[in-house]
Parts: structure tokens; C-alpha cells; sequence
């Protein structure tokens, strides 16, 4: 995993959030049109639970690639976080509105990978094999929420970060499941 491959996906998503279209979707919100807000409303703190995690790697992980890792996601995370924010309010929305954990076409927690205690991490040991065990399914939720996304939301800036989240996570997942056999001599299940 490189800096740059995540550096390329925000910058995508960054490039085409530049290129908003003006449109006030704030007057169509019927149907599908929720998929938008709803999706930053809960992709918002999706992430933030990602940066939490994502701090505790410096003092905690044994493993370099665990501590490069976790500041590249800190860091494209923190930058999506601020492009939803500023396209919720463009477009009237509440970016910060706060969901049930259930409002993306009824997805569980456990579906976005929000079903663990991210303050677990502070006391695992060793802390690299519980970081890849809590932020597979965590990026996991994330693709799945996007792919949803995908499928049902109409805001351009927003369905490319979508597509800039699926790409890079699955990255990332791939990555994390490499270094899981190497370390720890198995796949991760």
C-alpha cells in the first residue's frame, strides 16, 4: 500500500467534488434522493470511528506498515469527513444529523462494520492483529455502504467519493489480509 495509491484516490474525488453541478437537491429528497444525505450522515462518524482507531497505531503497533497505514487512513478519512461536510451544506443537508445505524436501506450495524468497541484497541495485544481484525469489516461496512450509494444517490460529488471509497479500501483490505497470513499464519476469516 502506497501513500500515493491513497493520495490518487482522494485527489480523484477531491477533483470531481470541484466540478459540483449547482443543483439544489435539497428540493427533491423524496425517495431516492435521501440516499445522498443519509449516506453522509452515517459514512460522517463511519469514518471517525476509522480515525479513532487509526490514532491509537503510532504508540501501539508493532508493525511500521500498521503505523503508515493508520496515518494514511487518518488522513484520507479526516479530508472525506470535510468534503461531506462542505457538500451537505451546499446542498442543505445536515451532515451532522444523527442516524440510528439502521437508515441505509436498513443496514445493521454489523453490516458497516460498526458493531465492535473501538476502545478495545487500547489495551489488545498484539495490537496490529486486532487493528486488522476490526478495520477489515470496518472498511468492509464502508465499501458496502458506498456500493449502496451507488445505486441509489444522484449527487455527482458524492457518488465519486463513493466510488474513490470502494477503490481505496479495497486496497487496503487486500493489503491488511496480506500482512494478517504473513504475521499471524493464517487468513483472516
Amino acid at each position: 500500500m502506497t501513500k500515493l495509491k491513497i493520495a490518487l484516490a482522494v485527489a480523484s474525488a477531491t477533483a470531481v467534488a470541484g466540478c459540483g453541478t449547482g443543483m439544489d437537491h435539497s428540493s427533491h429528497m423524496g425517495g431516492n434522493k435521501m440516499s445522498d444525505p443519509m449516506f453522509t450522515a452515517e459514512m460522517i462518524p463511519h469514518h471517525q470511528a476509522a480515525i479513532d482507531m487509526a490514532a491509537l497505531a503510532p504508540t501501539r503497533a508493532e508493525h511500521p506498515q500498521i503505523k503508515t497505514l493508520a496515518a494514511e487512513i487518518g488522513s484520507a478519512q479526516a479530508a472525506e469527513i470535510e468534503l461531506m461536510k462542505k457538500v451537505g451544506k451546499e446542498n442543505g443537508w445536515d451532515p451532522n444529523a444523527k442516524m440510528d445505524h439502521s437508515g441505509m436501506s436498513g443496514m445493521s450495524k454489523h453490516e458497516m462494520g460498526m458493531d465492535m468497541d473501538p476502545a478495545e484497541l487500547k489495551t489488545a495485544n498484539p495490537f496490529d492483529k486486532a487493528f486488522i481484525e476490526m478495520m477489515v469489516p470496518h472498511h468492509q461496512g464502508a465499501i458496502l455502504m458506498a456500493n449502496h450509494e451507488l445505486s441509489r444517490g444522484s449527487d455527482p460529488q458524492i457518488r465519486a467519493l463513493a466510488k474513490s471509497i470502494i477503490a481505496s479500501q479495497t486496497l487496503q483490505i487486500n493489503q491488511m489480509k496480506q500482512w494478517y497470513q504473513a504475521w499471524y499464519g493464517s487468513p483472516l476469516s
